[in-house]
């Protein structure tokens, strides 16, 4: 029986009888190029091309992602996983020592970035594949245009409501509470700064709603400082409740945070993802204008949460907050 041998092209160095591969392609160079293209393309995809609802999942998921795993970790990675073998074959010609430390720069910086991408250090919004998704759809230019864009938007005969100090396109499926209703919920009903509550239909047994709320800021503590501090709170109502995201994104405002966490009740998992920013507006004679933190809470069955999130961010890009 004959049998077929893979022939491997050796050469020999100028400088001894040391035979060395030149294939850049050999095992185990050949595994390193193939994994660092797929993840190339992998952060291609999820950059450029992936729709809101992969996002959605992303964040609302059981399994657990770094905030810079997109945006830095898996670029760098999969870079390096490309260039660590290019480098090492070509440093087998016996280049010229500069040429040669030229070409391992980029390697090192690379293995910075990447440890530098483990820790959730805040990068440019252009990085993030939210803030890319955004600009595909012109929500970006939604935002900056504000008022009159908003004005625009609602002569497709949009289902526009309106609560105290906020209004917001309710999408299909959803409607909101009525102030006989609101009344109903007791506490959470009385609670003055609710600004409005929306309701899905129900799933699970649970239905599926968001809470607008607006808070005046009286400390003195800085921006990012109180936004952090909402983000704690978030797993306060609800024991046993662990975050699993918190990143950014382009709407209602530019900086707004968005956190998403899931805990149980009765048996079910609940997935909770709220979006937090800040507003400023003061009265005559105010030396300083007044700080308001706006957030809009959307709860849900966690099996049902990939839609219900996505209806939640639909309808986030269409709200109006005083200011």
């Amino acid at each position: 029986m004959w049998r077929r041998e893979k022939n491997v092209r050796f050469d020999r160095k100028e400088n001894g009888e040391e035979l060395v591969n030149s294939e850049p392609t050999s095992h185990p160079n050949g595994l390193l190029l193939f994994v660092g293209v797929v993840g190339m393309a992998c952060w291609y995809y999820k950059m450029f091309h992936a729709s809101e609802d992969t996002s959605a999942s992303d964040r609302s998921g059981f399994h657990w992602v770094p905030k810079n795993f997109y945006s830095v970790m898996l670029p760098s990675y999969s870079t390096l996983l490309i260039l660590v073998p290019v480098v090492a074959w070509f440093g087998q010609f016996d280049p010229p020592k500069w040429l040669f430390i030229c070409a391992s720069v980029p390697v090192f910086l690379l293995l910075i970035l990447c440890v530098v991408g483990c820790f959730p250090f805040k990068f440019p919004d252009c990085l993030y594949p939210q803030w890319q998704y955004a600009k595909r759809n012109g929500l970006l230019e939604e935002g900056k245009a504000g008022k009159k864009s908003s004005q625009n938007s609602d002569s497709d005969g949009g289902d526009r409501h309106i609560g105290t100090g906020v209004t917001m396109r309710v999408a299909s499926g959803w409607r909101q509470l009525s102030e006989e209703e609101r009344s109903e919920l007791g506490d959470l009903g009385q609670d003055e700064s609710i600004r409005f509550i929306a309701v899905g239909e129900a799933t699970e047994g649970y239905v599926p709603n968001i809470v607008i709320t607006e808070t005046e800021i009286i400390s003195g503590k800085g921006d990012k400082e109180i936004l952090d501090d909402s983000t704690r709170r978030l797993a306060e109502p609800h024991p046993g409740c662990r975050l699993i995201d918190d990143t950014v994104a382009p709407y209602p405002t530019a900086r707004t945070r968005l956190v998403t966490g899931v805990y149980p009740l009765n048996d079910v998992s609940m997935t909770v993802s709220q979006l937090v920013w800040l507003t400023r507006h003061g009265n005559d004679g105010d030396e300083e204008p007044h700080r308001f933190l706006w957030a809009a809470t959307c709860t849900c069955p966690s099996l049902a949460c990939s839609s219900i999130i996505e209806d939640f961010m639909t309808m986030a890009r269409t709200m109006e907050v005083a200011s």
